[in-house]
């Protein structure tokens, strides 16, 4: 009786003997784990290409705007010359100058796509190659989390130029010119060429229109205005990925302490923004 009591405790001993080595070994296997040099490549491949479309976009949506305006002003020129006395054409005039607002809103949702992308990425390099890197010590790679604490995105400490802050909200800038250039023509039609109209009631129509779509407008601005608020977008999105990875390589084994780590890689101005 005493030797099976002793051969089922060894039993036992053993199995957790080997249930802890089995353990060991997996733990020791992800705190080695190394990710790939070519997927860190191609990740900030990805990044590079996606600001470049950004860039390619802001050169896009000016010549845009511009095509639309030199055409608003060809017409009001036309009117003016030949000296139509079509309603439509005096409707058409300042509904020109809003053709880029429509045109503004599917580009401010595709950059704000794009940003979130480049912050996802971003963030993802923090976590699994730079702070890994750092704490292993072998390969420091900090360019994503030294440019999170000097640059001006994330840093409330050095303060950028309003040409540079007008050229990040370059989608809000030029739908409020494009408002502004077509309501001043609406203004110059409805007063100057008010004789024009058969009718007062006709004349009246005519403003009531466009003032609806002027609201309209200014509706659609608003949504672009909220759409591509960059900066704030980024910020609030930088502290949500991190968390998120962070708390993914906590559960993976990568990384032992999550709140160091959330310290580590989270800038002071942006702690603000922490769920927890």
């Amino acid at each position: 009786m005493c030797g099976f009591l002793a051969a089922a405790l060894f039993s036992c001993c053993e199995a957790r003997m080997k249930g802890d080595e089995e353990t060991m070994a997996t733990k020791n296997e992800l705190q080695s784990l190394q990710f790939s040099t070519h997927e860190y490549d191609s990740l900030r491949s990805e990044i590079t290409s996606r600001i470049e479309y950004l860039n390619q976009s802001t050169a896009s949506t000016i010549i845009a705007c511009l095509s639309a305006w030199t055409i608003g002003v060809a017409l009001n020129t036309a009117v003016e010359e030949f000296g139509t006395q079509s309603l439509l054409f005096f409707f058409m005039a300042p509904v020109v100058f809003l053709l880029p607002i429509f045109c503004l809103v599917p580009l401010s949702a595709k950059t704000s796509d794009n940003v979130e992308q480049v912050t996802a990425i971003a963030a993802y390099i923090k976590v699994f190659y730079e702070y890994r890197s750092l704490q292993n010590g072998k390969e420091l790679l900090q360019w994503e989390t030294t440019n999170a604490i000097h640059s001006p995105i994330y840093s409330d400490k050095r303060r950028r130029s309003w040409v540079m802050n007008l050229y990040s909200a370059e989608y809000v800038v030029f739908s409020i010119l494009s408002l502004l250039v077509s309501l001043f023509t609406f203004m110059y039609i409805a007063v100057s060429k008010r004789e024009l109209f058969p009718s007062r009631q006709l004349h009246i129509c005519y403003m009531v229109i466009f003032i609806i779509l002027l609201i309209v407008m200014v509706l659609f601005i608003c949504g672009i205005c909220w759409i591509s608020r960059s900066r704030n977008s980024m910020r609030k999105l930088t502290v949500e990925y991190l968390e998120l990875y962070i708390s993914r390589a906590v559960q993976i084994g990568i990384i032992p302490n999550e709140e160091a780590a959330a310290e580590a890689l989270i800038p002071h101005e942006l702690r603000k923004f922490r769920k927890k």
